[in-house]
């Protein structure tokens, strides 16, 4: 940075020393020649003109003197800022390199911390998914047993009533080991494959037809099959249940009224809108995407983890679709399931 400033400083100074210096070096040969050409001039004169030359060498001199002067300055005050402006730009990479140093520091923290929050997360999911395994061998051979109970003691409602809420409460506590299988599982998944064809009709009576014995006394549940009947390259399991989970819930919250299941078929944008409308008491508008977070319940009392319905959006998402609230309905609750299909052909 100081070689550009020192070449300026020479290029002003030189000009000025060639242009000023011839003047003021007027010295005695300038004065003799002068005098020669006045040759019929007095003493007195010359020694008047030699005064003058004299005064304007003087003049000429501190011309000069000045201007190398205040170039020497203005050099002097540029290297000083320069000296300044150095000084600054060596403290402030001294600060970069410490930020930079601090920086890298922290990366290095952050890369351990996320290296210890992934292994305690498949730590966990393991974890979860050993007790939940653990805990629906159990369940199954509860179930099992109150069935043969069931077919032991036909006639007596007293065990039918118990083996009822054996039945129950064993359906719920499955439901919920179920729901935490699937999330460890679709939490570790970046997609679910489409894996077989199937009639859409079929499978929505399939689900219907489980849904009817949860329903309570004065509800009705509908199901409005489409005429055509489309077979379509999906992944019927999990559509099944995510509609089966859907039914569940609007026949938990539905205490009068009907339920009911459709869905329209877009063949050009190869997708599936189902829908699950009830008259149950719906779900307040500032509420509707909260529902869909993990174990967060509009009633704190009601049976439930709070896992069903983010199980659900995360197996929508998983098959490229989506699962939502539909806010214009106002006669209870409907959610809207979409989800993406193939036809029989494209195989």
């Amino acid at each position: 940075m100081l070689r550009p400033v020192c070449f300026r400083l020479f290029l002003l100074f030189v000009p000025a020393f060639f242009v000023c210096a011839p003047v003021a070096y007027a010295g005695p040969e300038h004065v003799n020649s002068a005098a020669d050409s006045l040759g019929t001039t007095s003493g007195r004169e010359e020694r008047a003109d030699e005064a003058v030359l004299r005064q304007r060498q003087l003049r000429n001199t501190d011309l000069i003197i000045t201007l190398m002067g205040g170039v020497l300055l203005l050099g002097g005050l540029g290297l000083a800022r320069l000296v300044r402006l150095n000084r600054r730009l060596k403290a402030s990479e001294e600060v970069v390199k410490a930020q930079n140093r601090d920086l890298m520091a922290v990366g290095e923290e952050l890369r351990t911390a996320k290296e210890r929050a992934e292994q305690a997360s498949r730590m966990k999911s393991n974890f979860i998914q050993s007790m939940s395994h653990e805990v629906r061998t159990p369940l199954n051979s509860i179930m099992g047993f109150s069935q043969v109970l069931v077919s032991k003691f036909r006639n007596d409602p007293t065990v039918e009533e118990y083996v009822s809420i054996i039945e129950a409460s064993s359906l719920s506590l499955l439901r919920m080991v179920d729901d935490v299988l699937d999330i460890a599982y679709l939490d570790q998944t970046d997609a679910l494959p489409r894996t077989d064809y199937c009639s859409v009709n079929n499978r929505c009576h399939e689900c219907v037809a489980k849904a009817l014995s949860q329903l309570k006394a004065g509800v009705t549940m509908i199901f409005e099959p489409s005429a055509e009947d489309p077979v379509l390259h999906i992944n019927s399991k999990r559509v099944v249940q995510v509609l089966q989970h859907l039914l569940h819930n609007a026949a938990k919250f539905t205490v009068e009224g009907e339920i009911i299941l459709t869905y329209t078929c877009r063949i050009p944008e190869r997708t599936m809108l189902f829908t699950i409308s009830d008259t149950g008491p719906g779900i307040p508008a500032e509420k509707q995407e909260a529902v869909f977070e993990r174990f967060v319940k509009l009633d704190t009392f009601a049976q439930g983890t709070g896992l069903g319905l983010p199980v659900c959006r995360l197996i929508a998402a998983k098959l490229g679709g989506s699962l939502r609230v539909d806010s214009s309905y106002t006669e209870g609750c409907r959610m809207i399931f979409e989800v993406p299909f193939g036809l029989p052909e494209e195989i």
